[in-house]
């Protein structure tokens, strides 16, 4: 009498006695091999090297960034600075055409009655 066992159980046996198998093969727990540290030493080491690059790159620029920010708020305060002086420039110049405007009109004043009276006179 034989003993089948279903398809799908026996790849399953097969990896467990392939596993019983590959236990006896590995090296004992705690053994590393020293070529293989040495390996991931030295991939550390480019790593950190690459970090610390990268580092520098991004400290650079963002001192760039922050010199060209400072920059541009002095632009921007100088021209609005500017901008105002100019304001109260115009400003100042407006009230004073209205004042001139004013006495003119005041001194034409009595030209305007001489105006009429001759007119009157030519009518």
């Amino acid at each position: 009498m034989s003993c089948r066992l279903p398809m799908h159980i026996v790849p399953i046996i097969s990896l467990l006695s392939a596993m019983k198998i590959f236990q006896f093969c590995k090296p004992p727990v705690g053994v590393l091999d020293p070529m293989m540290l040495q390996e991931m030493e030295n991939r550390a080491n480019e790593v950190a090297s690459q970090v610390n690059l990268m580092l520098d790159q991004i400290r650079s620029h963002m001192s760039e960034f922050t010199e060209l920010t400072l920059q541009t708020v002095n632009i921007y305060q100088e021209g609005t600075e500017s901008l105002k002086e100019a304001f109260e420039s115009s400003i100042e110049n407006s009230a004073n055409l209205i004042m001139k405007c004013d006495e003119l009109d005041k001194n034409f004043g009595s030209l305007y009655a001489l105006r009429d009276q001759v007119q009157l006179k030519a009518a």
